[in-house]
């Protein structure tokens, strides 16, 4: 990640600035990582004043693609249910069924981090502290997998960190009118989640009449202004890139 979230609050505030640790640490990852032969693209979620600082001393740009922040009532999307369309279930983060729908995916998702067992597992099942849910959508007749939605509830708010549906907007409608009412009833008074403006899965919630609100973190999509991959320019990368809060760890 090309930002401090990561890194223990008590140090970022006792060794910041132009010295501090992180920009030392990612200046010096820069130096031994930073060819063509070892990163594709470099990215991440500052808040203002570390974006400010990144842009002087680690080349942060911005990327163009705003990030959305989207909030609704739990209970607002029961009317969207459609009958026998699919059904939720639930799986682990090492799930090969998941590995395979990374692979169905790959079209719809063409320059993002790969969403496959092994991520999923580092990323939720292996988590020190947080605890999250795998939803699925599944068809009734095949295991087969169409989607997943990964969600962290506390205190009555429910967080969607990632979604991984394919360019249907019914499907995906369908899934989160259910993964809605599923939550409503494990205690959920609101949901959230946070999603690139450019993407369909945005396109489909707005279609719902879910309006982006103000996002309330002040965070600044970033990503280091540099060609790492010799396919893929800096510029390309960022125009195609699809990224959640999956990609960092914030909520």
């Amino acid at each position: 990640h090309a930002v401090d979230s990561m890194s223990h609050p008590e140090f970022r505030g006792s060794v910041s600035g132009r010295r501090g640790l992180f920009a030392l640490t990612a200046g010096l990852f820069f130096d031994l990582y930073g060819r063509k032969d070892d990163l594709i693209f470099i990215y991440g979620f500052p808040g203002e004043r570390h974006y400010r600082l990144g842009k002087i001393l680690l080349n942060y740009t911005r990327i163009p693609n705003s990030l959305l922040y989207f909030s609704w009532q739990a209970g607002s999307l029961k009317n969207k249910l459609r009958l026998f369309k699919g059904k939720l279930g639930l799986v682990r983060g090492n799930d090969p069924v998941l590995d395979d729908l990374a692979l169905r995916m790959k079209d719809y998702y063409p320059f993002a981090v790969l969403r496959d067992s092994s991520f999923m597992n580092w990323r939720y099942e292996q988590h020190p502290t947080a605890s999250y849910q795998i939803f699925t959508f599944n068809s009734f007749l095949r295991r087969k997998i169409k989607g997943f939605m990964v969600v962290r509830l506390e205190s009555g708010l429910a967080t969607i960190v990632d979604m991984f549906l394919p360019p249907d907007q019914g499907v995906i409608i369908d899934f989160l009118a259910r993964a809605c009412a599923r939550l409503e009833d494990m205690g959920a008074e609101r949901v959230r989640t946070w999603l690139p403006d450019n993407h369909f899965q945005t396109g489909a919630l707005r279609s719902l009449g879910i309006e982006p609100e103000n996002e309330p973190l002040g965070i600044i999509p970033a990503s280091v202004a540099s060609d790492f991959h010799p396919e893929i320019s800096h510029k390309a990368g960022m125009r195609e890139l699809f990224y959640t809060m999956a990609d960092g760890d914030l909520v």
